[in-house]
């Protein structure tokens, strides 16, 4: 098989101009010829603001728009793109990015001699002064994520892998199959599709020179949805596919010394009873978070992990209710 020569960069979004923007202008900056990529924007929603986007920055590359129904999710947005994609290469990236030049150079240098693999570029977070204090956090965390993605020795697992920066042939796409669009919700379409790109024996890499930059702009009560959320997408996973059970954070809930078992019980089981619970302590991680204290930080991993844990059994009650999927964490 020949090396890819051209590229169809795609780009999910829920219709954020500015920073719609922002990326579109990077892309138009790329080392290699706008003759060899397109770019497909993917809108959750009405398409209406966001086309005009791309009329005022007037790129040299061809870029067309696509919409759909609002609020179907990443994956639908995902492969709407992907459907209408005419390059040899797809190169997925999320809206919140801003690619270095050499960042399509790099993609497609990684495929050049690999017909059958997916490739992860690099997409640590840039935290700008009048991002929110949350920013921080995820930033750092984010970090370490790619420090150990870039270890010599690095085996991909399956919460290693993500798709906000990330390439694959268009015909391994098409035998693989594309996003689970039954994942409405925010999280883990991005890990189904690795389990299965496992099954099929397409080989992932990392690649820290496409390179992306990410911007995280959202609230503390934003983040704090993206984890119930998580949580609840994780147990839809884990009942598609229950062998990856043991790979997802959903496995842990079980473990550490039995002191914190029964306080993470005693809480999940508070919130499960009284839903109210989850509002006043988003709304006093935010009081709070108006202080630079030193354990800021780590207030943030405890109210990502507690809306993470409300929102997993929130669909394992879902899920008894019809049973089916997953019932329960073992």
């Amino acid at each position: 098989m020949t090396a890819p020569r051209t590229a169809t960069v795609v780009i999910p979004t829920i219709g954020r101009s500015d920073m719609l923007a922002t990326v579109l202008r990077a892309l138009g900056a790329q080392t290699v010829a706008p003759d060899m990529y397109d770019v497909v924007v993917s809108v959750d929603g009405p398409a209406e603001h966001v086309s005009a986007v791309g009329d005022e920055i007037r790129p040299t590359y061809r870029h067309r728009v696509v919409d759909g129904p609002p609020r179907r999710g990443r994956a639908s947005a995902c492969n709407a793109g992907i459907a209408i994609a005419t390059g040899d290469l797809i190169v997925l990236l999320d809206d919140d990015m801003e690619p270095v030049p050499e960042f399509l150079g790099a993609h497609f240098e990684a495929h050049r001699d690999a017909p059958r693999r997916g490739v992860v570029g690099a997409a640590p977070v840039r935290v700008m002064p009048n991002d929110p204090p949350v920013a921080a956090y995820v930033a750092d965390k984010f970090a370490r994520h790619l420090q150990v993605l870039a270890a010599p020795d690095h085996r991909w697992t399956l919460r290693d892998f993500y798709t906000g920066n990330f390439s694959m042939r268009r015909d391994v796409f098409a035998e693989v199959g594309h996003f689970d669009q039954t994942f409405g919700q925010y999280g883990n379409e991005d890990l189904e599709l690795f389990h299965r790109l496992r099954r099929a024996s397409v080989e992932v890499t990392f690649d820290a020179a496409a390179l992306a930059w990410q911007r995280y702009v959202k609230s503390l009560e934003s983040f704090a949805r993206d984890n119930w959320e998580k949580g609840h997408t994780a147990v839809q996973l884990a009942g598609k596919f229950p062998e990856a059970l043991p790979e997802l954070k959903l496995a842990s809930y079980r473990s550490g010394a039995l002191p914190i078992r029964v306080v993470r019980g005693s809480a999940v089981a508070l919130g499960r009873t009284f839903p109210w619970i989850a509002t006043a302590v988003v709304a006093a991680a935010r009081l709070c978070e108006r202080r630079a204290f030193p354990g800021r930080r780590k207030m943030y991993e405890l109210v990502g992990n507690y809306l993470y844990w409300l929102g997993a059994f929130a669909a394992l009650d879902d899920n008894r209710t019809t049973g089916c999927g997953l019932l329960a964490i073992p």
